[in-house]
């Protein structure tokens, strides 16, 4: 390897105020790249009311799922309920005592009884 390679740039190297050396400094965020996207306006033909309307990309973009989920797209359907009312939480939370009633042997025999003639009518 030559010499003049490696020694070449030393001295300007990581010095203070070089843009060069600093990252990512001055460069958007996918997000905010994102975000400036979605707000652009553009005409194109509404799948709602099949006319040429100007909208944002993010709404366009809404009234396609909804229209989607008006002709029967279940994932857009759950897209949108999810989206406008919530996500249903899974875990259901039982406040307070829950007492068993006391069966005797008795009232036991009696209700299987009862189930046996039930079932064999």
């Amino acid at each position: 390897m030559r010499k003049d390679i490696k020694t070449a740039g030393k001295n300007t190297r990581f010095q203070k105020g070089n843009k060069a050396a600093s990252g990512k400094r001055g460069r958007k965020h996918l997000k905010t790249i994102l975000r400036e996207l979605v707000e652009i306006q553009l005409s194109r033909k509404s799948p709602l009311t099949n006319k040429i309307e100007k909208k944002t990309i993010s709404e366009h973009i809404a009234c396609s799922m909804v229209s989607l989920a008006i002709k029967g797209n279940y994932r857009m359907m759950k897209e949108f309920f999810d989206r406008y009312y919530g996500v249903i939480d899974k875990n259901i939370n039982i406040a307070g005592k829950m007492e068993m009633p006391k069966l005797s042997i008795t009232d036991f025999q009696k209700c299987y009884d009862d189930y046996e003639k039930e079932k064999n009518k």
